[in-house]
């Protein structure tokens, strides 16, 4: 009945779910594999993460045992759901399934980006740099080896973000730009803070200012968004650094208000 009906309310999408799961899903795995995933989708949306996972693991039990491959996106919600309840092999076990089945490279990108966070977490942080790098080299934007290159590009990079802040040069217009475009800039800053938060933890790493300082760029193209605020988060830290109070707590004033008060995401 609720399958006939197709309300689409979330209260609906957990309950078909559930019920499926429950029943007897060897007579429908299709449809115990597609409502799990809609309703972890959902629940990861919501940050319900623990309710994610029990919808999502029923789902890939229905698609073992009807024969049904699960694409990428199947295998990056569950990795994502392992991820955020801590379950961080778990996590890079569905990653790299994924990235078997994944042949276009933003969507790589964007998976070698959660693998990063997952090996971040459990301390692999060359692993998880290196996995950055690789994804960056994906979208066309590796981080240069040679020291010189590294140093003159990332002064580029800079007063590109300064021309994009003051002057609005190169900001991404909020309908008009292709969303492959977008993905590819937002990945290009999202790669660049995992890297530089990863080299922080890592201590001796002293590529981190280079990553933090590369991801300003695309970061301010795209306006606000959760890698702008980041990236604002890592220049407040930066002045803090320098025992510039002051200046840092603006940073971070505004990086809140943005977060807050423009997209609505007290979370962040």
């Amino acid at each position: 009945a609720l399958d006939a009906r197709g309300s689409g309310a979330p209260e609906d999408v957990y309950a078909m779910a559930a019920h499926y799961a429950a029943g007897e899903t060897a007579r429908a795995p299709e449809r115990v594999f597609r409502t799990g995933l809609a309703a972890g989708r959902l629940a990861l949306a919501e940050n319900a993460v623990a309710a994610a996972v029990a919808f999502l693991e029923p789902a890939a039990a229905a698609a073992e045992a009807g024969n049904i491959a699960p694409d990428s996106g199947f295998r990056e919600a569950l990795a994502q759901a392992y991820l955020r309840t801590g379950r961080l092999d778990a996590a890079k076990r569905e990653l790299r399934l994924a990235m078997d089945s994944e042949p276009e490279p933003l969507r790589r990108a964007a998976l070698l980006l959660t693998l990063s966070i997952a090996q971040r977490g459990a301390w692999e942080i060359s692993a998880a740099i290196d996995t950055c790098r690789e994804g960056l080299a994906l979208i066309g934007r590796p981080m240069p080896r040679n020291r010189l290159v590294l140093l003159v590009s990332t002064l580029w990079s800079l007063l590109l973000a300064g021309a994009a802040g003051k002057l609005g040069w190169g900001r991404l217009h909020p309908t008009r730009t292709p969303p492959d475009v977008r993905e590819r800039v937002r990945l290009h800053a999202a790669l660049n803070l995992v890297a530089a938060y990863t080299c922080g933890i890592g201590v001796m790493n002293p590529d981190g200012p280079f990553f933090m300082a590369r991801a300003g760029w695309p970061a301010t193209r795209l306006g606000n968004s959760t890698e702008y605020v980041e990236s604002q988060v890592g220049l407040g830290m930066f002045f803090a650094s320098l025992r510039r109070w002051g200046r840092a707590e603006r940073v971070f004033a505004r990086a809140a208000a943005i977060a807050t008060s423009d997209m609505g995401d007290p979370k962040l």
